[in-house]
C-alpha cells in the first residue's frame, strides 16, 4: 500500500505510543541522533480511528516536523524514516478472537481494553520501549469489535499470544477494562524475561513476567494502574481452574 501523511492536528488521536519531537540547535537536523525530547501520548486517545488505522498501516513513529525547515532536511527525515521503517504493515493478522461472552457494567464507556495474562505466581507485561516502564499489552477499539476483541487482538499484536479473553477483571483509573486471559501453558516454560515479537519492536522492548505485588509504582508506565494490576492480578487467580488453564 502507499505512504499517507498526518497532519499535527491529527496525532493527538491515535491511541498508540507516538513521538512528537522537537529539532537540535540549528534546526534543520531530524538524523535519529539529533530527535530530542520526545514527547509521549497516553495509550487511550481514542477517538479517531482512522488516524490510528494509518498510523499502524504505516508502522511509523509520526514525526511533526518544524517550520521552517529546509526542503534537504525535509527530504532527509522522509527518507531516513521509510528506510528505517518502510509503508507497509509486517503486522500478522490477528487470530480469530476467541472470548467469553461477558456483560459489562454499564459504567465501562473506554475504547479501549487490556489483558491480564496470570502465569503462575506472575502476571505477564510488556515492557514500553520509549518509556522503559511495564504496561498491560493495551489498546484501541477498531471498527465495530467488542472489547473482550480489542484485548486479543492487542495482545497479539504487543505479545505474539493468542491468548482467550475471559471475564472482567478491573478498570484502569481511566475507566479501561482489564480482562482475564489466558495463553497456553507453555508460556509457563518461558524465562522472566523474552523477546517480543520482531514486528512489534517499534512499541515493546520486552515481555516480562512479573510479581504485581513487588512492582511500584514508578516502575509502571502509568502509575494509577498499579492497584487495578494487583486486583486483576488476585482476582484472576481466584477463577476456576477452567478460566485458568495454566493452574
Amino acid at each position: 500500500m502507499g505512504c499517507a501523511t498526518l497532519s499535527a492536528g491529527q496525532f493527538k488521536y491515535t491511541n498508540k505510543p507516538v513521538i512528537a519531537t522537537t529539532p537540535n540547535n540549528n534546526g534543520d537536523s531530524f538524523l535519529p541522533n539529533a530527535i530530542v525530547n520526545p514527547v509521549i501520548l497516553p495509550r487511550d486517545h481514542l477517538h479517531l480511528a482512522a488516524a490510528h488505522t494509518v498510523v499502524k498501516n504505516m508502522q511509523i513513529l509520526l514525526l511533526i516536523l518544524p517550520k521552517p525547515l529546509k526542503c534537504g532536511s525535509l527530504l532527509t527525515a522522509i527518507l531516513v524514516v521509510l528506510t528505517l521503517f518502510g509503508c507497509s504493515d509486517p503486522t500478522p493478522s490477528a487470530p480469530f478472537c476467541r472470548s467469553v461472552p461477558t456483560a459489562l457494567p454499564d459504567n465501562v464507556s473506554s475504547e479501549g481494553a487490556a489483558c491480564l495474562i496470570r502465569v503462575n505466581n506472575s502476571a505477564l507485561l510488556i515492557r514500553h520501549r520509549l518509556t522503559g516502564k511495564l504496561d498491560f499489552p493495551a489498546g484501541g477499539r477498531e471498527g465495530n469489535e467488542t472489547l473482550q476483541c480489542t484485548a486479543h487482538r492487542e495482545t497479539w499484536e504487543e505479545t505474539g499470544l493468542n491468548v482467550e479473553v475471559g471475564p472482567l477483571l478491573s478498570l484502569t483509573a481511566s475507566g479501561m477494562p482489564v480482562f482475564n486471559c489466558t495463553a497456553d501453558s507453555s508460556i509457563a516454560r518461558l524465562p522472566a524475561q523474552f523477546d517480543a515479537p520482531d514486528w512489534s519492536g517499534l512499541e515493546v522492548k520486552l515481555l516480562e513476567k512479573v510479581d504485581p505485588f513487588l512492582l511500584s509504582e514508578d516502575e509502571l508506565r502509568f502509575a494509577d494502574d498499579l492497584i487495578p494490576l494487583r486486583d486483576a492480578y488476585v482476582k484472576a487467580g481466584k477463577l476456576p481452574v477452567a478460566d485458568h488453564p495454566l493452574y
